[in-house]
């Protein structure tokens, strides 16, 4: 017998919430880890992306290792047995030993788990009331002018008891003193307590050396608690600084030689075409002046897509004195296989003429499988519920999603609100409206941060989507909060 894993899914995430109801499940309630954000087949907003996350969290479901979850393949009985027995574990039932065995070897090869259940910590009949702690996933990411990164570690399969463990980083490509703090600690867990943090201070610099990562290890688990998988992860630091071949970032900009010839960017950090479509037409803007002719290199690479599932495509925009947009298309390819959304990375480079490389310069196309996904208008939210900001910094920058669909040209407002900081003090107000044309599925927004003297503690801001257009709507999370750290 062979089950639709999306039937599964809804099967699995009904116990989630009845868990949730009756308060043995507190790790799930208020998780902030979306399926999406794990897989890169997982749609951002389809029906499932709550509940793969929450289960991705508990150690229920694993995914490939390659990094996919195949939200659309069919799991086996053996498959389904696997993740019952985890499922029961996380729900407090005693799983013996030979049972978990025995569900392992029935699992099929190629099942929607990293290994069988004996491949894992958690999974082990060694994993006992204290639970097993692990990393959320084996990469994080920050940018570079983010100066704090923060690592989730999670404790599974039980909480009972007083329970730590310490961890430490090592360089990869990036040098500790240099382009990190080097970190070290231990971690606490009270009875009952699930989820932690690490912090790591991130140093900024101005050279450009492209994106550099290091690693975080967990170790010598105490108070009965053993180590999870993954116990070990890499955070990579994004970098910030062009470089002098003309690459670029997301969070910085060269700045144009002419006065007044502008610098260019893509009009939103996220792009999305049903695989069916045809053509996604992409839209570079060219802002900060328009004075004479300029020009500027676009190109795609592979995401998680390759050549089968759209064109490669690369070329030159020449603009006109005056002119403010371009587009340009990247031809997708439409099968009937069902095999998830795939992803194409966009770059633009080599700015001509006296312009200048803008934020943000780097993008991602979304190829939507269209044997499992429709598309409409879509839906606005946040990409996350809290954002933090360093006061030195400056700026906050915010993210704001469309998922769900992307066909024609729809429009949200956003606008700042007191928390315990004050406009004027602590961060200049502000309010606006992001427009978002076809296609166009992530745009940002900054907020100005004012700089003190005073020590203070954390400073909150509230921020809020409204009055969206054109039929779109507005989903959870509409409301945010960000966090102003001195």
């Amino acid at each position: 017998m062979k089950t639709p894993l999306r039937a599964v899914q809804r099967f699995i995430s009904v116990p989630l919430i009845v868990g949730m109801m009756l308060g043995s499940f507190a790790t799930a309630v208020g998780a902030a880890v979306k399926g999406s954000v794990i897989f890169s087949d997982v749609q951002p907003g389809s029906f499932y992306d709550d509940a793969v996350g929450e289960m991705y969290e508990l150690g229920v479901i694993k995914g490939y290792e390659d990094g996919k979850f195949g939200p659309n393949d069919y799991v086996t009985r053996g498959q389904l047995a696997v993740m019952f027995s985890r499922f029961r574990g996380e729900a407090g039932a005693e799983v013996s030993s030979s049972r978990r065995a025995r569900s392992s070897s029935s699992a099929d090869e190629g099942e929607l788990e990293e290994d069988s259940s004996s491949s894992t910590a958690e999974s082990n009949a060694s994993v006992g009331a204290q639970g097993a702690i692990r990393f959320t996933t084996t990469t994080f990411l920050m940018s570079e002018a983010g100066r704090t990164a923060t690592v989730s570690v999670i404790r599974t399969g039980g909480k009972t008891g007083a329970v730590s463990v310490e961890y430490t980083t090592s360089d990869g490509t990036a040098t500790a003193g240099t382009d990190y703090e080097a970190t070290s600690g231990k971690i606490e867990y009270a009875d009952g307590e699930t989820t932690k943090s690490i912090t790591i201070p991130i140093k900024e610099d101005t050279n450009g050396e492209g994106n550099e990562t290091f690693n975080i290890s967990l170790s010598s688990p105490g108070g009965g608690a053993v180590l999870g998988t993954p116990k070990d992860a890499k955070l990579t630091i994004v970098d910030n600084d062009a470089t002098a071949g003309g690459g670029s970032s997301t969070t910085s900009s060269i700045g144009a030689t002419t006065p007044g010839a502008g610098v260019f960017s893509f009009n939103a950090t996220g792009y999305g075409a049903m695989e069916n479509a045809g053509t996604a037409t992409i839209t570079v803007q060219r802002t900060g002046g328009t004075t004479g002719a300029v020009t500027i290199n676009y190109a795609t690479s592979n995401g998680t897509a390759t050549s089968a599932d759209y064109s490669t495509t690369n070329g030159t925009l020449n603009f006109a004195a005056g002119e403010s947009t371009k587009t340009f298309s990247v031809t997708v390819v439409d099968d009937a296989t069902i095999d998830g959304n795939k992803s194409v990375n966009l770059t633009l480079t080599s700015p001509g003429g006296g312009a200048g490389l803008g934020v943000p310069s780097t993008a991602l196309l979304t190829i939507v499988d269209n044997e499992t996904t429709s598309t409409g208008t879509g839906s606005f939210k946040f990409s996350a519920e809290t954002f933090i900001v360093v006061e030195s910094s400056g700026t906050a920058t915010i993210t704001v999603q469309r998922v769900g669909g992307h066909q024609g040209t729809v429009s949200v407002a956003y606008v700042t609100s007191n928390g315990t900081a004050t406009s004027g003090s602590d961060f200049t107000a502000t309010n606006g409206t992001l427009t978002f044309l076809a296609g166009e599925v992530a745009k940002t927004f900054t907020i100005p941060i004012l700089k003190d003297t005073i020590a203070e503690e954390e400073e909150t801001v509230t921020l809020n989507l409204n009055s969206p257009t054109n039929g779109a709507d507005i989903m959870s999370p509409s409301s945010a909060t960000l966090k102003i750290q001195s």
